[in-house]
């Protein structure tokens, strides 16, 4: 499903997770930006084999983190604590939106930051969960009116 104007992506999210929940309230589901360049689809798949393996067993959201090669201001970085959560999944500590490069250079050094990729990965019924306790707006939006999805009355 794509957004057909830029109004954020929380309400797209939200549709779309009750509207699959509905099918299948053991789904887990994708969310990613139509913009990522993606040179290594092979990796790219195993990670994401392995995002959506995790939530299958575990209520948790995952973003996905690139390794940096640089420090970058265009980019927002995500810091991950260890002791790794499963293999090469880490609970996160803090997300800094686009630092300065000082900052970035920080970050890099450090060891403990990546790049964040926009990507992200639970079960439905999880981030139903995240709305209803972080964008209560949202979740009652949606709420209200599941029993249309994937019915007839859905469009109206």
């Amino acid at each position: 499903m794509a957004e057909p104007f830029r109004k954020n992506t929380a309400p797209c999210i939200a549709y779309i997770a009750f509207k699959i929940h509905e099918l299948n309230p053991d789904a887990v589901m994708i969310a990613a930006p139509a913009d990522n360049h993606i040179l290594d689809e092979e990796n790219f798949g195993g990670v994401m084999h392995k995002a959506l393996d995790f939530v299958s067993h575990v209520n948790a959201l995952t973003t996905v983190g690139i390794m940096p090669t640089h420090p970058n201001t265009g980019y927002g970085y995500i810091q991950h604590e260890g002791p790794e959560a499963a293999p090469g999944i880490y609970k996160v500590k803090t997300f800094t939106e686009k630092p300065n490069l000082e900052l970035a250079k920080t970050f890099i050094e450090s060891g403990d930051f990546l790049w964040n990729s926009g990507i992200f990965t639970w079960k439905c019924k999880t981030i139903i969960s995240a709305f209803e306790q972080h964008l209560p707006e949202i979740f009652e939006l949606f709420d209200g009116e599941k029993d249309k999805f994937n019915t007839p009355e859905e469009k109206r």
